[in-house]
């Protein structure tokens, strides 16, 4: 008997987190999902998802693990936001990627992929154009282009970007300038005013 009530009240053993198994209960394993997406850090929030990713609408924790879900899958998608405003289009596409379509947000990450790779694709289209209208001396139409690019959304495009081509068109310019009127003095035949 005594061994018996020693038994009972002692508390079981705590749950190790670093080793999941299929035999660990659901509840178990939910706090391991939560423990793991406190951190913060992108890749245990991913690991939280998958572990209640595929729960059935059956399992008695169904409802909260979809809560849980659809906040976890908020910090991704905001950890994704984060690597389009530094300019990294493809990472913030990999890490929005990784929202399970049994996430409530997985059709609001899909339209998110599909805006940043849409201005992403017109953003690197004016940079094209205006490259093409510094060789050939457009500088208007350069000009017109950096113009276009300020008025994206996206911090990356209208200020990283934009600074980047201002500064290129002012060099350029300058470059030109220089040129031609090196030019200009190389058809004088002015020996006195080459060397000023």
């Amino acid at each position: 008997v005594a061994s018996g009530v020693f038994f009972l009240t002692q508390l079981p053993p705590p749950i190790n987190c670093q080793r999941i198994s299929l035999l660990l209960a659901d509840g178990d394993r939910f706090y391991c999902a939560q423990a793991s997406a406190n951190s913060g850090k992108l890749d245990r929030v991913l690991a939280a998802v998958k572990l209640v990713q595929n729960w059935p609408p059956d399992n008695a924790l169904y409802r909260e693990a979809q809560r849980k879900l659809k906040e976890w899958s908020e910090v991704i998608l905001q950890m994704a936001q984060q690597k389009i405003h530094q300019g990294n289009q493809s990472e913030a596409v990999t890490i929005a990627s990784q929202i399970p379509v049994s996430s409530p947000l997985y059709s609001e990450a899909q339209a998110a992929i599909a805006t940043w790779k849409q201005e992403w694709k017109k953003g690197e289209e004016i940079v094209s154009k205006f490259n093409v209208a510094l060789k050939v001396q457009k500088w208007q139409q350069a000009s017109q282009l950096i113009a276009a690019l300020s008025k994206s959304r996206r911090e990356y495009w209208s200020i990283t970007r934009v600074n980047a081509m201002l500064k290129q068109l002012f060099t350029e310019k300058e470059a030109w300038q220089q040129l031609q009127e090196a030019r200009d003095l190389a058809k004088s035949n002015t020996l006195e005013e080459i060397r000023k």
